[in-house]
């Protein structure tokens, strides 16, 4: 199989995105000073040095706390958030992308409300993988073509390209142009509004709620962090699950179940398992296969928030037992 290069022009356009959101944080900084100091009154409350000080209300909206266990060595901006990125590693990793984007979306593993739907995958887009529509047309395509020549990430290609390399040679991938496998989200107006909207969704909203919340720290932890660390979660079902592992089913692929992914991704590591059943809402099918994404589905289920939960029949099982 021909191994795919990447195009250097798309490393140029990454890095003219880098110095734009580096522009675009130095305004928001400007802009948190600038209300600091209209919101910063002298009032009525005395200050322990005599000075006399009143404080609106909306200083802390724009100011993160300031917690006196910090290390006050380590510069303020890089300093952990107020508002823990592991919320939102949960939120938009498990909740957006494990449960909604892959399990119910790519998959119909599961059915909720419809509201429930649109509030589950509004929390993948936060993850800035992609709109939904866009998500769930290129994972079809991986199953459609697992490890063959018109897969969009396969190790067969190289680890580098199947963990990030694919997503940077848009000539290499012009398969994923093609989304009419994912006509059943196309044809809803939701979806096709994130779709032509979705910056706004999984960037610029984020970044100023974060800020207003917290300030730079927030930012950088609650969003930065956050996203490169769960981008790197994902794609390492790709790639990693794609090398090393071990077996239960034959599935014709490389495909492999990894106990370390299978914990980080919420249950997505058991990845030989979901390749021989790709329509289980159930991905670590033994008791010791963590897998939280299902603990969740249940959870949902027990509430009576998700039915037509799917799971591999025991004829299929016994047919691709190694």
């Amino acid at each position: 199989m021909a191994c795919r290069r990447l195009d250097p022009s798309s490393f140029r356009l990454r890095g003219a995105l880098g110095r734009l959101c580096s522009t675009f944080l130095l305004h928001l900084e400007g802009l948190r000073l600038l209300l600091r100091t209209l919101v910063d009154r002298p009032g009525s409350t005395r200050e322990p040095g005599g000075t006399v000080k009143r404080d609106s209300g909306l200083a802390r909206l724009f100011t993160a706390p300031v917690d006196p266990r910090r290390d006050r060595s380590i510069p303020q901006s890089l300093q952990p958030s107020p508002s823990p990125p592991e919320v939102g590693y949960v939120i938009t990793g498990m909740l957006g992308i494990t449960l909604s984007y892959h399990r119910q979306l790519s998959h119909r593993a599961f059915a909720t409300p419809k509201w429930l739907e649109y509030v589950l995958a509004y929390c993948g887009a936060l993850a800035v993988q992609g709109p939904p529509i866009s998500w769930v047309s290129s994972h079809r395509h991986h199953h459609g073509n697992t490890d063959a020549e018109d897969d969009v990430h396969s190790p067969r290609d190289g680890f580098w390209w199947s963990h990030m390399g694919w997503l940077m040679d848009k000539d290499g991938t012009k398969v994923r142009e093609d989304k009419k496998n994912a006509s059943d989200i196309s044809s809803q107006s939701y979806y096709r509004f994130l779709q032509q909207t979705y910056g706004l969704h999984c960037v610029v909203l984020p970044i100023c709620l974060l800020y207003a919340f917290g300030g730079v720290p927030c930012v950088l932890w609650g969003f930065f962090a956050r996203v490169v660390w769960f981008w790197h979660i994902t794609w390492a079902v790709n790639s990693v699950s794609h090398v090393w592992g071990f077996q239960d089913w034959k599935t014709g692929d490389l495909s492999m179940n990894n106990w370390l992914v299978g914990i980080l991704a919420f249950g997505e590591g058991w990845h030989n398992n979901h390749h021989a059943f790709e329509r289980s809402c159930r991905h670590g099918l033994k008791w010791w296969q963590v897998d939280f994404t299902w603990y969740a589905i249940r959870t949902l289920e027990a509430l009576g928030l998700a039915w037509n939960l799917q799971y591999p029949s025991q004829g299929r099982m016994e047919r691709l037992a190694m």
